[in-house]
């Protein structure tokens, strides 16, 4: 056997070149254990779990809140509705209140006025929140006229800065389509804000 002590290998820290009985000549071969592939992966993954989680946080999180918080308000306008089987101009109010951090806000009741006495909110009170700069979100927005029962539907009011807003609903009700939009300034005003 040849030894590995020669200009290169002072300390002996080569093996000898035939050193190996099955294959000689030393040629390079990949040691024992997982490969490198497997390493990556498996350190990658807990990354990837994590970025996902981190995105679904910043999804779940709104920027804005309903302002001025720990306050009752009303909504007041007329809203055109497909009313005892032809749309009509009906006198409407809201009520509502924003609670003091703004997180579980909601309408509490929706009512017609002469002529439109028949449409009433139901399924309250409607959970009530900041979406965005200029939009509002109302779950479960439901409403009955003369024979039939609209929603639920989620809708998004639009919010301007003076405090007006302006609802649109179409769903399917229990005899035929609802369809309802309004212009409501609210009172106080009731505003978005960051």
């Amino acid at each position: 056997k040849q030894r590995a002590w020669h200009r290169g290998n002072p300390f002996g820290w080569l093996p000898g070149i035939d050193s190996d009985k099955i294959r000689r000549g030393n040629p390079l071969s990949r040691p024992p254990g997982p490969t490198l592939d497997h390493n990556v992966v498996s350190v990658a993954q807990p990354c990837v779990v994590g970025a996902i989680l981190s995105l679904g946080v910043v999804n779940t999180v709104s920027a804005y809140s309903l302002s001025p918080t720990q306050t009752k308000f009303t909504l007041t306008g007329v809203a055109n509705v497909f009313y005892a089987g032809s749309f009509a101009g009906c006198p409407i109010t809201l009520t509502g209140i924003v609670d003091r951090n703004s997180k579980n806000s909601s309408i509490q009741s929706m009512v017609g006025n002469t002529p439109c006495a028949g449409l009433l909110g139901t399924n309250l009170p409607w959970p009530l929140r900041a979406k965005t700069a200029t939009t509002a979100q109302i779950s479960n927005f439901t409403y009955t006229v003369p024979g039939n029962v609209c929603g639920p539907v989620t809708i998004h009011p639009t919010v301007d800065a003076n405090g007006n807003w302006t609802l649109h609903s179409r769903s399917i009700g229990t005899t035929h389509v609802c369809s309802f939009s309004a212009f409501l300034p609210s009172t106080p005003p009731i505003t978005i804000v960051p």
